[in-house]
């Protein structure tokens, strides 16, 4: 150093810097007041979730239900042509509903 100039200033220290508090308690900040709790925020959304359950169940049970009365609709008459093929020449009308039944439910068991 030149002989005239005196070293770099001091810097403060943390405690010069920081200003004190006032004399009044500090209060923690509870971590159940800052955020809500799993429970609270689940208990929100529930009712959300339950009507989109229920809506994609009404969609699925819709869609099963449309493809089951088809395929169903189709067994019905593949069975209903095979009974009048092999009654021949009786008429539509003759055509006995226990033996569609039958059929049905057991000649067609896979």
């Amino acid at each position: 150093m030149t002989p005239g100039k005196s070293g770099p200033k001091p810097l403060p220290t943390l405690t010069q810097v920081v200003i004190p508090a006032p004399d009044q308690p500090v209060q923690p900040v509870q971590a159940s007041n800052a955020l809500p709790s799993a429970d609270r925020v689940l208990q929100r959304l529930m009712p959300v979730f339950e009507e989109r359950i229920r809506a994609v169940v009404e969609q699925v049970l819709f869609e099963q239900k449309s493809a089951l009365t088809a395929s169903l609709r189709s067994e019905v008459e593949t069975i209903l042509g095979e009974i009048r093929a092999t009654e021949g020449s009786q008429s539509n009308a003759n055509v006995a509903p226990v033996a569609v039944t039958n059929q049905l439910f057991e000649g067609r068991k896979q």
